[in-house]
């Protein structure tokens, strides 16, 4: 498949499924690039990730209670004075409202217990 049809079918994927109640999928821009100067290549995103990530609420079945399920988790992390640009707020205001882990860590410490203390944290 051509990079121009790929790029067609996630416009038309992303917005078939924004019209999906209970789905988040978001663009994941991945990829390498010289800097300004061309002097050093920087790779961008997670490499090997795939095209479209977020996601899905599903509620659970009888037969998953007592099953361990993945819950996407997202940290922002900023220093002491850091604060949240809007997109930032936005983005974990969405998470939280889907139920996923989510929330901004100044400290190593901050991120740990949002992730063991978050009501579908690890068991």
């Amino acid at each position: 498949m051509t990079k121009q049809k790929e790029a067609a079918l996630q416009r038309q994927v992303l917005t078939d499924l924004a019209e999906i109640e209970g789905v988040m999928i978001f663009r994941n821009l991945t990829g390498k690039f010289r800097t300004l100067g061309g002097n050093a290549l920087v790779t961008a995103g997670i490499v090997g990730s795939p095209d479209l990530m977020g996601w899905t609420m599903r509620g659970v079945k009888p037969e998953d209670v007592g099953k361990l399920v993945p819950v996407f988790t997202g940290i922002e992390l900023k220093t002491p004075t850091g604060r949240l640009a809007a997109h930032q707020r936005d983005f974990l205001n969405d998470m939280e409202l889907h139920g996923c882990i989510q929330g901004v860590a100044r400290t190593r410490e901050e991120a740990t217990h949002m992730v063991l203390n978050a009501p579908w944290g690890v068991q």
